[in-house]
């Protein structure tokens, strides 16, 4: 350990805890090193998988070791034997040079692993000692891969190596892997194919190639496991062989045996690509790693929307599931929830998106960026086809404030002379993008998923935990639902505790094992601090402006009343406010719109009950305002006489011109004449009509009628019946009447 510390040129200590992260299986400036622990405590690394500068570097600082005998050699004497097992790599050429091949580097790594072993005589107990530690532990292959060989593959290496070396002076080729010599292949499909079919070599050589196109097809288009994709080769083959002069082939013998399937099993990933894009996504599709250690709280939220898996009980006694709007902070790995208890039907909303971030802002502070899932809860839609759609509006006002947000931490990092707040290459490359967008699909990519994994074996401890698979829901007892939460209040408090103990236990990642409470302890400790934002500042930010008519109520908006004094003498006027979804607590009037100068919060306006005395006293009160307000306008004023004003604008004015007449239509001078002696004549009088008794004048006909041309029943008629008479017309006629009434229903 000290020689490696002196090696990398750290301290003993950081070389400690360098091997003991190697010694569990992590890395070491991205180099897996072999290290092993003596009595317990002391770490050793095995310098053969070190670094190619340090291991040169350790190889210099050694003494010059003199090995056995049979390992001296020269090595141009070695050229022969590797001439010939060249020749069978890279083809019968004239060899020339000493070829440049991996399974070189294997023997020379062979070597060094069994020298140790070498410098002992055989059958001692200090050589049974040395291959026993060397099949003990796994080692590092020239490739990068780890490997652990068998105590006889060891002896079999040694003896080999010294059986050459007596022989021939050098043991190295015996360590190197024997590859075929001969050209064409040892079997076509397989062995009882080969026998059976007795058609000629070219002909099986293109059975083959034909038949292993089409395994290979198989695998893409159908998948799945080898005796199917066997079954249907078979079949194939079968078919081939009697179209190529086969008439007796049969399946049996047609059969390729699992070898012949699974060797082109890597073309099912096409099949997964094409059919299963859950599984290709989450096996098959390369991803790049992500380092977390390098940003700030706050610096990256995350915001998504997860079902809580946990059934509670609405009030009219329905199972249900609360829905969690959390938001992430990447580089403690808090999490700041909102639950949500939907009716049927009903979904997450925008409004209750936004309003749970105004929630995490006051309490954690505005995050520098956002990285969103793409639902349509985050996602705003252009209303009627044009114009900015609502939360375009909303994530503009975030973006300015987040950009004010970061050059303020800027400028306190210049001022402190903090160097992990500077802004750096990294920190420049993420200017300007303030909201990133999830891809679709792409659950992957966000690492709140790994946070909501963490907090579900969290809630799984809590009763009525259902799981995630809706269709095949845990239950305690067979045949029996899982009991709800019959309080949703209970409910909440149990999640509110749950998601503290969250908070309390370690994580791996960029936290090392700290829990997220510490981690934000420490950020804090280090200089870091949260950038607060006023509520009214918030919601003036992060709304859309709207221009309305203040009406005597005040101002309508989503079926809500706002009014406050100031807008009292707007009433009837249109007034340029912010609204927000998320904030239907009160609006933001903008007095001086669009200098945003002397912002004013307008409440809702409070309903008061009819004969409530503090209804009466408000209203007075505002009509007080009003009426002030009037009479400072009326100060500006002085009182005048409307009919001296307009005499004087008539008399100011121009008179009004005469009718010009330039031409006249005429019956002729004789009936000119008449019109004008008619024009002359008195108006008639009009005839006095002399009433008699019993008779009354209709002013609108002029015609005179007599009472009794009328019937006037009697009070009580159509109330009792009349008396029936034959012989009297007025018994008649009451009775017709009485029936007409009846009939008309009048």
């Amino acid at each position: 350990m000290a020689e490696f510390a002196a090696l990398a040129g750290i301290s003993e200590r950081n070389a400690r805890d360098a091997l003991a992260r190697c010694h569990s299986g992590k890395t070491w400036r991205g180099f897996s090193l072999e290290v092993r622990k003596v009595n317990g405590k002391a770490y050793q690394v095995n310098p053969l998988t070190l670094p190619d500068e340090l291991r040169q570097a350790w190889n210099e600082r050694q003494p010059k070791q003199s090995l056995p005998a049979v390992n001296k050699i020269k090595l141009p004497a070695l050229f022969p034997v590797l001439a010939d097992v060249a020749a069978n790599e890279i083809g019968k050429q004239e060899f020339r040079e000493p070829p440049k091949v991996a399974w070189l580097d294997d023997a020379l790594w062979k070597e060094k692993l069994i020298i140790p072993a070498l410098e002992h005589r055989a059958n001692t107990l200090a050589r049974g000692g040395i291959i026993k530690e060397i099949a003990g532990r796994a080692h590092v292959l020239p490739d990068g891969r780890t490997k652990r060989f068998s105590l006889k593959t060891i002896n079999n290496w040694i003896t080999a190596y010294e059986k050459l070396a007596n022989e021939t002076g050098y043991g190295l080729p015996a360590l190197i892997r024997r590859h075929r010599t001969e050209e064409k292949p040892r079997v076509f499909l397989s062995r009882r194919f080969d026998m059976a079919c007795p058609l000629p070599e070219e002909q099986k050589q293109l059975l083959a190639a034909t038949i292993g196109t089409y395994i290979k097809s198989l695998w893409a288009e159908a998948g799945g496991l080898w005796p199917k994709i066997e079954n249907l080769a078979a079949s194939k083959l079968q078919e081939l062989c009697r179209e190529s002069g086969w008439p007796t082939a049969n399946m049996d013998e047609c059969s390729l045996g699992r070898y012949a399937i699974e060797r082109y099993a890597p073309f099912g990933r096409l099949h997964t690509k094409h059919k299963n894009a859950k599984k290709h996504a989450d096996k098959f599709k390369p991803r790049i790693r992500l380092d977390h250690s390098k940003i700030q709280p706050m610096e990256v939220v995350v915001g998504d929307v997860h079902p809580v898996d946990i059934v509670v009980e609405r009030k009219d006694g329905s199972p249900a599931t609360y829905r969690l709007i959390a938001w992430y902070d990447l580089a403690t790995h808090r999490l700041f929830p909102t639950l949500v208890l939907l009716e049927k039907g009903q979904g997450i909303t925008q409004a209750d998106v936004w309003a749970s971030f105004a929630a995490m802002v006051s309490e954690w502070g505005l995050p520098e960026h956002l990285y969103l899932d793409n639902g349509s809860e985050y996602n705003g839609k252009r209303s009627r086809g044009f114009g900015k759609a609502i939360l375009d509006s909303i994530l503009d006002g975030f973006k300015k404030l987040a950009a004010l947000a970061s050059g303020i931490r800027r400028f306190t990092a210049e001022i402190l002379d903090l160097e992990q707040y500077k802004n750096d290459d990294e920190n420049a490359a993420r200017e300007g993008r303030e909201v990133i967008r999830a891809l679709p699909y792409n659950a992957a990519a966000k690492a709140i998923e790994g946070a909501f994994s963490n907090v579900e074996k969290v809630l799984s401890l809590l009763p009525g935990y259902i799981g995630g698979d809706r269709m095949n829901q845990r239950i305690p007892k067979l045949g029996k639902k899982t009991k709800p939460y019959q309080d949703p209040a209970k409910f909440e408090a149990d999640f509110d505790m749950a998601l503290k103990w969250y908070h309390l236990l370690p994580q791996q990642g960029n936290l090392k094992g700290k829990t997220p409470n510490q981690s934000f302890s420490d950020y804090m400790e280090r200089g870091w601090g949260a950038t607060e934002v006023d509520r009214i500042a918030l919601i003036c930010a992060m709304s859309e402006e709207k221009t309305i008519k203040v009406q005597n109520n005040g101002i309508e908006l989503s079926n809500a009343y706002y009014m406050a004094d100031v807008l009292i003498p707007f009433i009837q006027s249109k007034v340029t406010v912010r609204y927000a979804k998320w904030a239907p607590d009160m609006l933001i009037f903008l007095p001086n719109a669009p200098d945003m100068r002397g912002l004013e919060a307008i409440p809702l306006n409070k309903a008061y009950v009819p004969l409530d005395q503090a209804g009466a006293k408000e209203q007075s009160r505002r009509e007080g305002i009003m009426n002030r307000h009037l009479r400072d306008m009326k100060a500006e004023t002085e009182k005048l006489d409307m009919v001296d004003e307009i005499t004087r604008s008539v008399k100011a004015a121009a008179p009004a011109p005469k009718t010009k007449f330039s031409s006249r239509i005429s019956l002729g001078a004789e009936v000119d004449a008449l019109e004008e002696k008619n024009k002359a004549l008195p108006a008639p009088k009009p005839e006095k009509v002399v009433l008699q008794p019993g008779e009354e004048l209709d002013k609108e006909t002029s015609e005179v009628s007599h009472f009794m041309d009328r019937f006037v029943p009697p009070r009580n008629f159509g109330k009792v019946k009349p008396l029936h008479n034959p012989f009297s017309e007025m018994s008649k006629v009451a009775e017709q009447y009485s029936k007409k009434k009846q009939g008309a229903g009048r």
